[in-house]
């Protein structure tokens, strides 16, 4: 009996890491790849317990199963702490496993920044917790979730670990596809821009100093944002998993991919390229980097399904082009896949964490 459990439970284990390391096809796919790969850390304990026990009470040589199975489970669950570790040298082995919350900072402000007669935008705002001291530098932040949904709420650890760095971080809502269509996101990120200034001083905000930062769909309005919008003055752009070449999205993606990608362009751009090219080339940052173009930090990972790494590899590619390379630094995470660093202690959250946070250090 007990031999049967241990190898039953070794074989869902193995299941799960072979599924997490296959190209999810669907949604649930893809939460299980997030999960066993950012948290797989955790199963060495199941798993050298499993081994330990099939080695005391397993008799004959079908011992050797379990005692394999187990410590195949345990290697396998450390590769992407261990990738991590390799590629940054301030990777920290014992938070993986640590129950840490996040850092204190000031009483969170959910404000208003922009309405009409029928619509409102609001923004949640992230400051360090000593909010007496000069004036800090701030991100805004643009959520993700494909151009038709997501939440300012979302990421607000990350948000708060931020902040307790000097940081004020603005999360904002912006109007979702397909009701609203490019450029209404950027006509938001202008108006936020313009809030923000005009309350700079009771926020402690130096208006001066901004970097706009966002994942995945956020992370293309942020690109977008900061290389077609002079007006606005950022200093930097950072964003995770994004696509920067909405035409190049367009030719890759397929009627029924893990996440209807065609679909989603359609909604947000008016159709297709043929459809509405000036839309598609306005929204695509690849097009306007040049001499300019204001320092930029890209994170993905290799083995994201539903944002191509190649997005970030061209775009990286477009400022070497350009001859401004040392303006751009790009991560690429080889075990990961989209939306890795959900949680900062994780392996791509530590990764991503520390490498934002490196960069900011030339805005503070």
């Amino acid at each position: 009996m007990v031999r049967s459990i241990i190898i039953v439970l070794q074989m869902i284990l193995s299941a799960l890491l072979v599924r997490a390391w296959m190209t999810p096809s669907q949604p649930w796919h893809w939460k299980v790849s997030i999960a066993m790969l950012e948290f797989g850390h955790w199963l060495i304990f199941p798993a050298l317990l499993s081994t330990l026990i099939g080695g005391l009470l397993v008799r004959g040589t079908i011992r050797w199963l379990p005692m394999t199975l187990g410590l195949l489970v345990a290697a396998a669950s450390l590769i992407p702490s261990w990738q991590a570790s390799k590629l940054d040298r301030h990777f920290s082995w014992s938070r993986l496993w640590s129950f840490d919350g996040p850092p204190a900072v000031a009483p969170l402000q959910r404000k208003t920044y922009w309405r009409s007669h029928k619509d409102a935008l609001d923004a949640l705002i992230y400051r360090p917790a000593d909010t007496t001291t000069k004036p800090t530098p701030w991100i805004l932040y643009l959520h993700s979730g494909g151009w038709d949904r997501g939440d300012p709420d979302e990421f607000s650890n990350w948000h708060k670990h931020l902040a307790s760095h000097g940081f004020a971080i603005v999360s904002m809502r912006y109007h979702l596809a397909p009701e609203h269509k490019w450029p209404a996101q950027k006509e938001d990120v202008r108006n936020a821009v313009k809030w923000v200034t005009e309350h700079a001083a009771e926020l402690n905000i130096d208006p001066e100093r901004l970097i706009l930062m966002g994942r995945s769909a956020g992370g293309q309005i942020a690109t977008a944002c900061a290389t077609t919008m002079p007006d606005i003055k950022a200093k930097g752009c950072i964003a995770f998993y994004s696509p920067m070449d909405l035409e190049f999205a367009h030719t890759w993606s397929t009627e029924d991919d893990i996440i209807q990608a065609l679909k989603l362009l359609r909604n947000y751009l008016g159709g297709d390229p043929e459809d509405a090219p000036d839309t598609y080339r306005s929204a695509s940052a690849i097009n306007f980097v040049n001499a300019k173009t204001v320092p930029t930090l890209l994170i993905h990972g290799r083995r994201d399904a539903l944002v191509w790494v190649e997005q970030s590899i061209r775009y990286k590619a477009k400022f070497d082009k350009v001859g401004i390379a040392d303006r751009c630094t790009f991560i690429e995470l080889p075990w990961a896949v989209h939306a890795f660093d959900y949680f900062p202690h994780s392996p791509g959250g530590q990764i991503s964490l520390d490498e934002t946070l490196q960069f900011l250090k030339q805005f503070e």
